[in-house]
């Protein structure tokens, strides 16, 4: 079906007689051109991008299989452009397309297939479905070592998605234990230097700080970004995600003043480089927030976790875990500042969310449950204290 508004302009623009079929052509071409002029205009095409997503689809369904090869890679890159832009729904549609299509033309078991189920699986966990993510990894995971081999790249590449998963579902130990694996088969099969290695290296890391091994992980974070700085243009996400990384980790180790800095200046660089509503950019700008609340400056602090939550709100959506996780660090800023009740109120509200989205045993889930007491306790102490006063101040003089 096409949308109305292109019917319209095909009525308008197209000579008396013309066939649906020539009009069908015509359009797709005109779309396989857009969508190579904004994949190939860099971050200035992202905009764009948004506009065609809903529009491919129906590309890749009017393609006779003679031409399915074209046209699917037209909506893979269309979707590695959607992805750099951080818009994960867009990502998503085109990467259900591709498998689906995949799997009819191809087969299941095909290499290109594994690999689409593989990017499916990591844009469902960029749009916080953690658990349907780690599934379609496991299943992908399974599937590769049966077909490609335990140490083919597609095979390692999809075990680090696992483990990826796996570790936003709080399963650190086995996160750990998987990207200590495939980093190990990485170093030997692609070399210390190549850009999946470098990834695998950081992704371990972030588990090891997840499990509290604090000391391992900023010593690994700190390698990462010293090897990305070295085989990568200065302004390269990877650098950036790296260098947010190593602050979060001297965070995590109590060097507040070091953490501020290095997390202000990546921030400056995601607003430069990104954009400032860039899902990475929100991060970089929460990361900012919880260092200076550390330092003390908690007026800053929340204003910049109010900012963030309302911009993760609008762009990842109210139930996304990184929503939760900013409306969970706005309360702790609040409740710093004094305004317990509010903290309160955002906290219970914040622990409801988190046991729907997450369930009631996610690490997130605890710690929400666990701020929720303290802010609790900090409201009693709080109302505690105020009562004498008042009764003092409204004895009558003797």
């Amino acid at each position: 079906m096409l949308h109305p508004l292109v019917h319209e302009v095909i009525g308008l623009t197209s000579p008396p007689g013309t066939d649906r079929t020539t009009c069908h052509t015509a359009l797709d071409t005109h779309l396989t051109r857009t969508v190579h002029d904004t994949t190939s205009a860099g971050r200035a095409g992202w905009p764009t991008a948004h506009l065609l997503a809903p529009h491919l689809p129906a590309l890749l369904h009017r393609t006779p299989p003679t031409d399915f090869t074209t046209s699917r890679n037209v909506l893979d890159s269309l979707a590695d452009t959607l992805q750099n832009a951080g818009a994960a729904a867009g990502e998503n549609l085109l990467r259900q397309c591709v498998l689906d299509a995949e799997t009819h033309h191809l087969g299941p078991d095909h290499p290109r297939t594994l690999a689409s189920r593989s990017n499916l699986g990591t844009a469902l966990r960029t749009l916080g479905r953690y658990r349907e993510a780690a599934d379609l990894h496991q299943r992908t995971l399974t599937d590769c070592e049966r077909f490609l081999g335990p140490a083919h790249p597609g095979t390692l590449a999809s075990r680090n998605n696992l483990a990826h998963a796996l570790n936003d579902l709080g399963h650190h130990q086995e996160a750990a234990d998987l990207h200590q694996r495939t980093l190990t088969d990485y170093e030997r099969v692609l070399g210390p230097d190549h850009l999946n290695t470098l990834a695998s290296r950081n992704n371990l890391a972030g588990a090891l700080r997840a499990l509290g091994r604090h000391e391992e992980a900023t010593d690994l974070h700190q390698r990462t970004l010293t090897d990305y700085e070295r085989v990568l243009e200065p302004d390269h996400p990877y650098i950036l995600t790296s260098r947010s990384n190593v602050a979060r980790a001297l965070r995590a180790l109590g060097r507040h003043e070091e953490a501020v800095a290095l997390n202000q200046r990546t921030l400056t660089d995601y607003e430069r480089v990104l954009r400032p509503d860039h899902p990475d950019t929100l991060t970089s700008r929460n990361n900012l927030a919880r260092a200076l609340s550390e330092v003390d400056r908690h007026e800053e602090a929340a204003d910049l976790h109010q900012r963030t939550l309302t911009d993760r709100e609008r762009i990842l959506g109210p139930d996304h875990p990184d929503t939760l996780t900013s409306r969970n660090n706005l309360a702790g800023a609040l409740s710093e500042l004094g305004r317990h009740e509010e903290a309160v109120a955002l906290n219970q509200q914040t622990l409801t969310d988190y046991e729907r989205v997450l369930g009631a045993d996610h690490p997130d889930t605890l710690t929400s449950r666990n701020n929720l007491a303290r802010a609790l306790n900090a409201a009693a102490r709080s109302q505690r204290w105020r009562r004498p006063w008042r009764r003092t101040r409204s004895s009558p003089a003797r």
